[in-house]
């Protein structure tokens, strides 16, 4: 993060001054002692995970004061006291129907799932809305289901809505909401989307990448409004790779 704030310096010069001060100063928080002794192994409590995401949550905001995309890597958690909640990968290509509902009992058979549930742990949130992610691809799009906890819950909100992220990895981000004069499916861009029982959404791989494949990483958010309700995965984005047109190539699980 240092390094990166010289080189946008130089790159930079007419930038604003307050904002290069504010970046500093939480570089030098971050440089604090306390940080440094902290992940050390001879130091074990309780506050361990919560110190590891203020202390990213500094190195982030540098990016922010400067306008910039937050890395990836400043998402995943540094300290683990336990081996984090990893997502199944695709085992196929696929081609669900965007329609909002399981057209069949094999349609998602073969994508990748994150139980957000399971990764809740024993902390288990009241107010979580979305059970399950499911993913996959075929030669032209993404794609990307969400079972909810309970369905019923996203007609309580006021103005229900979606953001998915993308790290390609540059960070490219589509939001789109789902309201009583917005139809519960449409496209937004590069995306489809339908709202029924699950949501289910489609995103060329064109928009992600230039040349159509790569690594990528995935979060959905979802919205009432413009506040943040819950986002998942809520540590690490779930990571795949995309394979190239023609040399997909899957592993046995």
């Amino acid at each position: 993060a240092r390094e990166a704030l010289v080189r946008f310096e130089q790159d930079q010069p007419g930038f604003d001054e307050q904002k290069l001060a504010l970046a500093w100063k939480q570089i030098h928080i971050a440089e604090g002692s306390d940080w440094c002794w902290w992940y050390g192994d001879e130091h074990r409590g309780q506050g361990n995970e919560e110190f590891d995401r203020i202390f990213r949550q500094h190195l982030a905001a540098v990016y922010d004061y400067l306008d910039r995309d937050v890395p990836l890597e400043f998402l995943n958690p540094i300290y683990r006291e336990v081996a984090a909640p990893r997502a199944t990968l695709p085992d196929q290509l696929l081609t669900p129907v965007i329609d909002g509902r399981r057209t069949h009992f094999y349609e998602w058979a073969g994508a990748g799932v994150f139980d957000c549930q399971e990764a809740g742990g024993a902390m288990h949130r009241v107010d979580r809305y979305i059970s399950r992610i499911s993913f996959a691809y075929d030669r032209e799009q993404v794609y990307i289901c969400l079972d909810f906890v309970d369905r019923r819950m996203l007609d309580s909100l006021d103005r229900p809505g979606f953001q998915l992220t993308f790290f390609t990895p540059e960070v490219k981000r589509v939001s789109f909401a789902v309201t009583a004069d917005q139809p519960a499916g449409g496209r937004t861009g590069k995306l489809r989307y339908c709202l029924g029982e699950i949501l289910e959404a489609a995103v060329a791989r064109s928009f992600l990448w230039q040349t159509g494949f790569g690594p990528l990483g995935l979060t959905v958010t979802l919205l009432d409004g413009d506040v943040s309700l819950e986002t998942q995965p809520e540590g690490e984005p779930i990571k795949l790779e995309v394979f190239e047109r023609n040399m997909e190539l899957f592993w046995p699980s």
